[in-house]
């Protein structure tokens, strides 16, 4: 019974250990608050701290967008599944994914669209 139930609980701190690492592992995960989006749009925004945040934890994206009236071009408040790759990130929306490269710096993310020369970049600041 003993060996039984320290299998268990060796099991349940594996599984558990490894999760947490993963977690740890990936550096875009976090609250980031949006800073600026660059773009060739006629209504440019222009953001507070706070207006649009971004939630990631691994494959998952979270926005709370206080501003979505005002630039309804922006992505707007809710779940978005996401992709991961090396310097590369795929958010999906409805009617297609939004694919980003992206830096990290310290506690700046900087995600630029593929789209060419006049493509968005979107700066974030680590909250």
């Amino acid at each position: 019974m003993k060996k039984a139930l320290l299998f268990l609980v060796l099991t349940f701190c594996m599984f558990s250990c490894s999760d947490n690492e993963e977690d740890n592992m990936n550096p875009l995960n976090g609250n980031w608050n949006m800073k600026s989006y660059t773009a060739t749009v006629p209504n440019p925004p222009v953001l507070e701290n706070g207006d649009i945040i971004w939630k990631i934890n691994n494959a998952n994206l979270t926005i709370d967008n206080n501003v979505e009236d005002e630039y309804p071009y922006m992505l707007q408040s809710g779940f978005y599944p996401i992709e991961q790759g090396e310097q590369k990130i795929t958010i999906s929306i409805a009617g297609g994914d939004s694919e980003w490269n992206y830096t990290l710096n310290d506690n700046e993310l900087i995600l630029s669209g593929n789209s060419g020369p006049n493509a968005p970049v979107i700066r974030f600041e680590r909250r």
